[in-house]
């Protein structure tokens, strides 16, 4: 590697400065070795692709819950969006009811600890 080029590729002017530093770039016009980062795996850019494109789709940012449809799907995305609104639609039209509590008028139950631990 011929040290002018080190240097003006580390924006260094001096033998003595390059020697000091930790690490030194080297441009890739001169690097002779092995790539030193391995290409993506087309599968899973595939698969984060998918679950990506399902989060948009539902709007819904938790990732296990992506994986999770898209698993129970085979990783059909549209099937797997379909399930998820499906699902959103059925917890809609049944909300889940108090068992054995009266609701408390005024202030919610959750505005007090009193009420969180009652």
């Amino acid at each position: 590697m011929p040290l002018p080029i080190l240097r003006a590729h580390n924006n260094i002017f001096s033998d003595s400065l390059l020697a000091a530093r930790k690490y030194v770039l080297i441009p890739s016009s001169h690097y002779q070795g092995p790539p030193l980062s391995t290409p993506p795996d087309p599968e899973e850019e595939e698969r984060k692709n998918k679950l990506r494109r399902w989060m948009v789709a539902t709007k819904c940012p938790d990732y296990s819950v992506a994986t999770l449809y898209l698993k129970g799907s085979e990783g059909d995305l549209e099937l797997a969006v379909e399930a998820y609104k499906a699902d959103e639609q059925w917890e809609k039209e049944h909300p889940m009811e108090r068992k054995g509590k009266e609701k408390r008028k005024g202030r919610g139950a959750s505005s007090s600890i009193v009420g969180q631990l009652s």
